[in-house]
């Protein structure tokens, strides 16, 4: 199929194309739970008879736009609110319910029902993101059904889907082409048998950018290329107690040469697409992995027991300049020193741009029995829910002093990190809790939840650049229990 679509970055060349077996497979038992474990909503008529508020972006309403940026999508999602960057969404800035939006730290971040963000607890600003064009379904979690997905359960929790393995021979291919040297290519393909499903997935993402750099030949753009694979292992429907692995492996690059620097009043009304050659070398570089492993055993219709073990490793070095805010500041004021340094027409010496570099490893094991039961003239649907998780955060920043010469920056020396920029910090939680859907008739359902949290924090400064002397400890614990209730 061939078609050309207007899209807001310009206009847009679209190729897709789908392969399938002449014969389907029927979607067995097996299928249908792997779709279920990964969900923490479910479906659109779900979302409305739950307790809060509960939003589902499905699968065909994604596909009407081919969005690539979360921000686009999530803005049809009422009390979500969101801040916009570089304009490809890659770092998202989400708040919910009046949460802080900053980096998406006041709300709970998963892929799958797993926690995404590369450090929830010692660092939770997500400077990772999934890759928004491979993602299959979006659900948003507000209220008491936020409960059970912690640790950020005040402003809610949005949960991204990944491509499902389908029940049959099966493929896909959607190659994107737009102005500012912009292209895209998302392609999978999978299979099932009775006892077995497998997907490979890959999202390809480059672009020029629409800004430009005074004096430079550097793009403004970026460079991302995500891999996914899935398998899944199931005994046969009928066969006694029914069980199921699911594997996933997911792998990411990024390169984008993106900014914190902003512009002048005055230079923003005359060209909002420009950007100061002090920030030419501002460059973000990251590496993501992660592995899931996923068991499920349904004992019978009404008891299951989901058990996922994750680990997810981030490494990142964002290179840009620091202290640019304050020429802004002062050319703002009125000092004409100030344009001068941002325009490339003063030399300055002294300049500070920083390895931003830090290095993330969260991992953890979490488990819930879900069982449905009537007790007292109603029916009761009880989730038993147990995580433990582990993360850290290692920061190393040397800083590079350039001097601008001519209106380019060459390169001076290299200052040590400080004891604030070589640090270690970890974190270590364990999380409980009961949650019971209660339909009291046919008029009335009640939901009742309690969390019990229990955090163990530690912070190390190091005063040496191979960590060999002595440093400064801090550590922290803390515990809090939370109640949930509501009614439809």
């Amino acid at each position: 199929m061939l078609t050309i679509r207007n899209m807001s970055l310009g206009l847009m060349l679209a190729v897709t194309s789908s392969v399938a077996v002449a014969t389907a497979i029927e979607k067995n038992k097996a299928s249908q739970i792997s779709l279920e474990q990964v969900v923490i909503i479910g479906s659109k008529d779900e979302a409305r008879t739950m307790s809060g508020s509960a939003f589902v972006i499905d699968e065909a309403e994604l596909e009407k736009f081919q969005y690539t940026d979360i921000h686009r999508i999530l803005r049809q999602v009422p009390g979500v609110y969101v801040q916009q960057e570089e304009g490809y969404g890659l770092r998202p800035n989400i708040g919910i319910r009046g949460a802080g939006g900053s980096r998406s730290e006041k709300i709970t971040l998963m892929e799958d029902g797993v926690l995404i963000a590369p450090a929830p607890y010692s660092g939770p600003s997500a400077y990772y993101f999934p890759t928004t064009g491979r993602v299959n379904a979006v659900e948003v979690l507000k209220g008491p059904e936020a409960l059970k997905q912690g640790p950020y359960t005040v402003g809610g929790a949005v949960n991204l889907i990944s491509t499902p393995i389908p029940a049959q021979a099966q493929g896909d291919v959607l190659v994107e082409i737009g102005e500012d040297g912009e292209n895209r290519m998302h392609a999978w393909y999978g299979d099932s048998s009775d006892n077995m499903g497998w997907l490979v997935e890959t999202h390809q993402h480059d672009a020029d950018g629409f800004k430009n750099i005074d004096r430079s030949n550097r793009d403004a753009g970026l460079d991302k290329k995500d891999y996914l694979a899935k398998l899944r292992l199931n005994t046969t429907e009928g066969d006694g107690i029914y069980n199921q692995v699911d594997i996933k492996l997911q792998y990411s690059t990024e390169v984008s040469d993106q900014s914190y620097l902003g512009l002048t009043d005055a230079d923003f009304d005359k060209d909002p697409n420009r950007r100061y050659g002090i920030s030419e070398l501002d460059q973000m570089d990251n590496e993501h992995a992660s592995v899931t492993i996923g068991h499920l055993m349904a004992f019978n219709d009404d008891l299951s027991l989901k058990t996922t073990a994750y680990y997810n490793d981030f490494e990142r070095d964002w290179y840009k300049l620091g202290g640019g805010d304050d020429y802004i500041d002062a050319a703002n004021a009125g000092d004409a020193t100030a344009q001068g340094i941002l325009d490339g027409t003063i030399d300055e010496s002294g300049l500070k741009v920083k390895h931003n570099a830090r290095q993330y490893k969260s991992y953890g094991l979490q488990a819930e029995l879900n069982w449905q039961v009537s007790l007292i003239g109603m029916n009761h649907d009880l989730d038993f829910g147990l995580r433990w998780h582990e993360d850290e955060v290692d920061r190393f920043q040397p800083t590079d002093i350039f001097d601008q010469i001519n209106g380019s920056l060459v390169y001076q020396s290299t200052d040590d990190p400080s004891s604030k920029n070589n640090r270690v910090e970890e974190a270590e939680a364990l999380s409980v809790y009961i949650m019971d859907h209660i339909a009291v008739n046919e008029q009335l359902d009640i939901t009742a939840g309690i969390r019990y949290e229990d955090i163990d924090t530690q912070q190390k400064r190091y005063n040496d650049i191979d960590r060999s002397s002595s440093y400064i400890n801090a550590e922290n614990s803390t515990s809090e229990t939370l109640l949930a209730l509501g009614a439809t």
